[in-house]
């Protein structure tokens, strides 16, 4: 990956005037029937109030409630339930939890990931999405219908969707975080190294030997790597006067806001506790399982991108 990076001193007067409320969307999938004989699509929400002080969750059967009793509510509801649902009701349930949140604040971010809830969402696939609209059924809406309404479609680095990146400083290789421009709507977020990965080589490879001056280094197939995992931050749609570039940075800071935790996280804040909803309703277990079904599934479904 290839682009050039961001900083404060790149940045002019920012255009976000009002801090934004955060709204997530995530899928909890499961879709064989290999544990308990059941299958479960629950789709769940998370809004953080423009303080991050205050953070409600809902889902089917469970109304906007403080996220610790949605978590035991949705738990209640949704563990060990048969709960088929199609992408048109998935949709509707987004649909009406975007409207029953939307105009109660002035400006409102809007964070779902591509690869988790295109399934459910087929507005995100890229043929089906268009600038500057909001699509649940046949016919697209214009923004502006959502006065306030910002949507930054987050994709990771599953399925190949997103490049591998690393840094260069002239005469090393490693990681570093950043925020890049692709163009004017696609930006790429990179987190620092964590401290449990403060071991990690950065130039050996556990596969193949490498050259160090004239010496061939052999594979050093024991030793600790860490790789980052980019994420592309889409601005699909804002409102007049918004610059995509303040989107993108919010977005990319909100990897650094979990409150208990002072490194980078996999996902921006809201949509990292929409994610972590599914540790509620399944084993962890299986829903390792399950990234790796989707994993491997991954080549044989259409996904549209």
């Amino acid at each position: 990956m290839s682009a050039p990076a961001i900083s404060p001193s790149n940045w002019e007067e920012p255009s976000i005037t009002d801090a934004p409320a955060y709204l997530a969307f995530w899928l909890i999938r499961q879709n064989k029937r290999g544990w308990e004989g059941i299958t479960r699509q629950v789709p769940v929400a998370v809004l953080v109030d423009p303080t991050g002080r205050t953070i409600h969750a809902c889902a089917p059967k469970v109304a906007w409630m403080p996220l610790h009793r949605a978590q035991h509510e949705i738990s209640r509801h949704h563990m060990l339930t048969d709960q088929k649902r199609t992408p048109e009701e998935i949709t509707r349930f987004f649909e009406r939890v975007l409207r029953s949140v939307a105009g109660q604040y002035p400006s409102l971010l809007l964070l779902p990931c591509a690869q988790n809830l295109r399934w459910g969402w087929p507005h995100l696939n890229n043929p089906d999405m268009g600038m500057d609209t909001i699509k649940f059924g046949q016919q697209p809406q214009d923004i502006t219908r959502y006065p306030g309404l910002r949507h930054v479609r987050v994709r990771t680095t599953d399925r190949g969707e997103v490049s591998d990146s690393y840094a260069v400083n002239g005469k090393d290789e490693g990681h570093a975080a950043g925020y890049w421009i692709a163009n004017d709507r696609i930006f790429f977020s990179t987190g620092e190294k964590p401290v449990s990965a403060s071991r990690a080589v950065k130039a050996a490879s556990k596969v193949v030997p490498r050259w160090k001056k004239d010496d061939l280094i052999n594979a050093r197939t024991k030793a600790m790597v860490w790789n980052a995992r980019a994420l592309e931050y889409t601005v699909a749609a804002k409102q007049a006067g918004d610059v995509a570039d303040d989107w993108a940075a919010v977005t990319h800071d909100l990897r650094w806001a979990t409150p208990h935790y002072d490194y980078s996280v996999s996902y921006p804040w809201p949509l990292m506790a929409a994610k972590q909803l599914a540790q509620y309703v399944m084993p962890l277990e299986l829903l390792e399982e399950i990234e790796a079904e989707d994993d491997t599934l991954a080549d044989s479904n259409d996904t549209g991108e």
